[in-house]
């Protein structure tokens, strides 16, 4: 029996669930840039399109659905109700994998290995987390600046293939190893003089790359302070 309720129930039910959905996707976009991915790290990790696909699958499977199915004029209370319980779980669940997605490919350490960072996803991370770099401050509220330690074999093992690698190699997976941004200084001052020996200026920051799985960028420390002050995209 079709409901009795008012055409413009209609109307203020797609524009509530639009409110709400504009609210959830926000809430997330929010998230992912100021927490995630500072930065240019999304573009980097290829997390871009996912977080487009996100946005548009939650607009699509909910308020436009609602639009579709919730006709008050056609439908008893009971179907409307199903109908939007089930529009609702279907939009939650899509919006929910794409979170999850995008939580699990975020940056959660970048670790400087010779002369460049790679990104380190929760994924990545193979061992426990000692003390010490769970203490190190997260960058702009995002991953952990961490230098790897390596022996002498591996820093000369580095040297000869890091350089052509896309992707972070196992040494710089293992959590055991790294160390505070702090105790790569001697490192950071050879590259300093490497790259001041290419220009008349000397600087009190490098720039070295970072390494993403869709990209890299540029990271600038300070040599004062051993700290990474900033990542710029590379065109």
């Amino acid at each position: 029996m079709p409901s009795t309720l008012p055409r413009s129930v209609r109307f203020r039910t797609i524009l509530a669930h639009a409110a709400f959905s504009l609210a959830l996707v926000g809430g997330l976009a929010f998230w992912v840039l100021t927490h995630w991915y500072p930065a240019g790290l999304l573009d980097i990790q290829g997390g871009t399109s996912i977080l487009i696909w996100v946005i548009g699958i939650t607009f699509v499977v909910g308020p436009i659905l609602t639009a579709i199915l919730f006709r008050p004029d056609r439908k008893g209370k009971k179907e409307l109700r199903f109908d939007f319980a089930l529009v609702l779980v279907l939009q939650l669940s899509a919006f929910a994998y794409g979170a999850w997605t995008l939580s699990m490919q975020r940056p959660v350490y970048l670790a400087f290995l010779y002369d460049r960072f790679f990104v380190i996803t929760p994924q990545d991370v193979i061992g426990a987390i000692p003390d010490e770099i769970s203490a190190v401050s997260p960058w702009s509220n995002g991953p952990r600046p961490v230098f790897v330690k390596l022996s002498l074999s591996a820093q000369l093992e580095a040297a000869s293939t890091v350089a052509r690698l896309d992707e972070a190699p196992p040494m710089a997976l293992l959590p055991g190893g790294y160390a505070p941004l702090a105790e790569g200084m001697p490192r950071f001052k050879e590259i300093q003089q490497n790259q001041e020996t290419a220009t008349t200026s000397p600087s009190d920051t490098i720039t070295v790359p970072v390494i993403g799985r869709a990209g890299q960028a540029r990271a600038v420390l300070d040599l004062k302070t051993a700290a990474l002050v900033g990542i710029e995209l590379t065109q």
